[in-house]
């Protein structure tokens, strides 16, 4: 009975709709159990609340990830029943970069909703931005509301209190944004991000081919997460540079926890389907799961990956000419079959390491820059109080 009651009582204090949003300062503290340790001497409503939108979020951005499927299924025959899938009224632009699997006969256009799987996928994408929005907005406005009045949380103290720590906190959440962005330009195949090469007789001068992220490089021999596991440094660093309070660790520590077990539940999908983020034949993920890792330089430290310094031919074939034989794609990709980087680098003769190599340093760099005035930016606003 006892357990029960403590249940019952930690569900209260995580329903994000038992306080509405009034001032923080008018909000009472209550007491959660498992909270008091890392929060400090229990919440307030707000904080309740706070913490409630940002549990909402990350479980409804992991849980629609998980059934994505059939949710894609049904947005796919929806679509078919109220004539979406073939419409040529729904077509994109010439100079949109797409992959050109829906393109008309008639038209010569690519179509937005070319077949019901496609229309699933794209429905899809809209449902989920959607909710990712409104429950992180949601977030954002609990937390404004709560911030100033939520107390400074005795352990952090320490952490953000000398000029020091806190450049070296900035530097963190600088950096980690920095590799975010950079991975726009080397996307993994576990994100929606599309993979590009250079075609002169294409718009713009590149050419769409998802299959190229099929291959690890550059970011991806590092980890096979680089666009979203750099949120869990950033979370942890931006917890302590606004402030140190309940309210900013639960926000931004929250949304780096997210980050960490959204990319660990992409990597269970993956090793049960073989075809997260963007779609691919099942079994494509196979190899490139073979040859990167989940934490940060593991599959470089067991020999996974070649060092960072040394050239390619130095190194044994990576596990592609293995385990592609063993897994047979429905769909006629190349991606399995074709030359990783390192063999590439090793017909035209370059015999350097990866690392300055194939990193795409003016990303990088660039999103040092934009890292800067991003994270500036965001301490100047949410934690007014102390930055201005």
């Amino acid at each position: 009975m006892q357990r029960c009651l403590r249940v019952a009582s930690l569900l209260t204090c995580l329903a994000p709709f038992t306080h509405s949003f009034t001032p923080a300062r008018t909000r009472s503290r209550v007491s959660c159990p498992n909270t008091q340790n890392i929060l400090g001497a229990g919440l307030s409503g707000g904080e309740v609340e706070l913490l409630g939108w940002v549990g909402a979020f990350s479980l409804t951005h992991i849980g629609l990830s998980a059934v994505r499927e059939p949710v894609i299924e049904v947005f796919g025959k929806g679509a078919a029943a109220v004539g979406l899938v073939g419409n040529q009224k729904w077509a994109l632009p010439p100079v949109w970069l797409g992959d050109k699997k829906n393109v008309d006969e008639q038209s010569g256009k690519e179509l937005v909703f070319g077949d019901e799987a496609t229309a699933g996928r794209q429905l899809f994408r809209v449902a989920y931005s959607v909710v990712a929005g409104v429950t992180l907005g949601f977030s954002f406005a609990s937390f404004q509301a709560v911030q100033l009045a939520s107390p400074v949380l005795d352990w952090t103290v320490p952490l953000n209190s000398s000029p020091p720590a806190r450049a070296l906190l900035f530097a963190c959440a600088v950096g980690s944004l920095a590799v975010s962005l950079a991975s726009l330009k080397n996307p993994s195949p576990l994100s929606l991000v599309p993979g590009f090469e250079p075609d002169e007789d294409a718009p713009l001068g590149l050419r769409r081919d998802d299959s190229l992220k099929l291959r690890a490089y550059g970011l991806t021999r590092v980890t096979r997460h680089p666009l979203i596991l750099p949120v869990v440094p950033w979370g942890v660093a931006n917890a302590l540079l606004t402030g140190g309070r309940a309210a900013d660790v639960i926000l931004f520590l929250g949304l780096g926890l997210y980050a960490l077990a959204g990319c660990y539940a992409q990597d269970l999908r993956a090793s049960a389907a073989a075809e997260v983020g963007t779609v691919f034949a099942k079994g494509d993920l196979t190899s490139f799961y073979a040859d990167t890792s989940f934490v940060p330089f593991a599959a470089i430290l067991d020999g996974r990956q070649p060092s960072p310094f040394s050239p390619p031919s130095s190194h044994s074939p990576p596990s592609h000419f293995i385990s592609s034989a063993a897994v047979p794609s429905k769909t006629k990709n190349p991606a399995i079959e074709a030359p990783t980087s390192r063999d590439a680098d090793v017909r035209r003769g370059d015999n350097g390491g990866w690392l300055l190599r194939e990193v795409p340093w003016a990303f990088l760099a660039g999103g040092l820059v934009v890292g800067t005035a991003v994270e500036t930016a965001t301490l100047m606003l949410v934690s007014p109080a102390v930055y201005w």
